[in-house]
């Protein structure tokens, strides 16, 4: 049957409600997360390597509940499906038809080249009008976005979004722990000579019982027991996304002064905020394909998403030679 919806509530409902179940899971996922830390499953300890240098030791007590990766999992495919059912209201809308011509070809592609794009089944099959198309292409991974500059792919969120649900399909995927921060509280009641940076490799999956910070003293301790002003916080981390750490660019497009400028700083990127900039990411794709379609955004004003938009204030993660090329290193 032929029809005719114009109601953006109706047309974009299956966007919606996967959104909106997406953000249920992540916080299912958070909250399991918060009752395994309150469960005490790190102990930690000092070791005394040699006359002066010391590490504070972490140990696992209890494992990761595997219902974490079930949580990841159902926020990842809502994540992916929310792509996929706006671009098949898109395409009624604009083609005047519901079902849309060539709807079970409709799946919203995500490439890494202008040549792998154009080989997508739902591209290749020219069932969409050329606006479209041209709007699914300029959200490709291989561009920035605002300015549309080319970019290692593997910088978009959109790419690890894809790449996870991929995985995904095949294998539920392993939340462990990625990174271990200690505060400026810990206190040790002796003289420190020095503190040597975390010799911990953030994110990676951390298991067993490995040293988290290791420093150094003017003097012997005269004992080896700590304590915390501010017990360490633990973070998760996916096995399987944990490759993302690198060196990070800053883009910040929200202030003048520095629009356009890269900043390169070394670190690690928690697993939240690659979260926040897959779910800022899909939500600003939709809303477009919304607009696109000739509606109003109304219908998405409620979701609740991070305030800051891997679109515009973006922490993007990258291998060191691709930052290199990028920065015309």
């Amino acid at each position: 049957m032929v029809y005719m919806v114009i109601d953006p509530h109706t047309v974009f409902q299956g966007t919606l409600l996967r959104l909106q179940v997406a953000r249920r899971q992540r916080i299912y996922f958070q909250d399991l997360w918060t009752q395994h830390l309150q469960s005490m499953p790190w102990t930690f300890s000092l070791q005394q390597n040699d006359h002066l240098e010391y590490s504070l030791m972490a140990q696992v007590e209890s494992p990761v509940p595997p219902r974490l990766g079930v949580y990841f999992s159902s926020w990842l495919q809502q994540q992916r499906a929310a792509l996929d059912n706006a671009l098949y209201a898109l395409a009624g809308v604009r083609g005047g038809r519901f079902p849309p011509l060539g709807g079970e070809l409709m799946e919203f592609p995500i490439a890494v080249s202008l040549k792998e794009f154009s080989g997508r089944r739902t591209v290749k099959a020219k069932v969409l009008d050329k606006e479209t198309e041209s709007f699914l292409e300029s959200n490709q991974p291989y561009w920035r976005f605002p300015y549309g500059a080319a970019q290692e792919p593997l910088l978009s969120p959109l790419y690890w979004l894809n790449e996870m649900a991929l995985i995904d399909r095949h294998r539920m995927m392993h939340v462990g722990v990625g990174s271990i921060r200690i505060s400026n509280g810990f206190t040790l009641h002796a003289g420190v000579d020095r503190v040597v940076k975390h010799v911990a490799e953030e994110g990676h999956i951390f298991a067993g019982r490995m040293p988290v910070l290791t420093f150094t003293t003017a003097e012997p301790l005269r004992s080896t027991k700590i304590r915390f002003v501010t017990r360490p916080e633990i973070l998760p981390e996916i096995a399987e996304w944990s490759g993302a750490k690198a060196l990070i660019p800053i883009f910040d497009y929200r202030h003048s002064s520095t629009a356009g400028k890269v900043q390169w700083i070394e670190g690690y990127k928690p697993l939240g905020e690659r979260m926040d900039d897959i779910e800022n990411t899909v939500k600003d794709i939709c809303t477009g394909m919304v607009t696109h379609a000739g509606f109003d955004l109304s219908p998405f004003s409620h979701l609740s998403m991070s305030d800051s938009s891997s679109r515009y204030h973006r922490f993007e993660a990258g291998t060191p030679d691709s930052a290199r090329r990028l920065n015309g290193g």
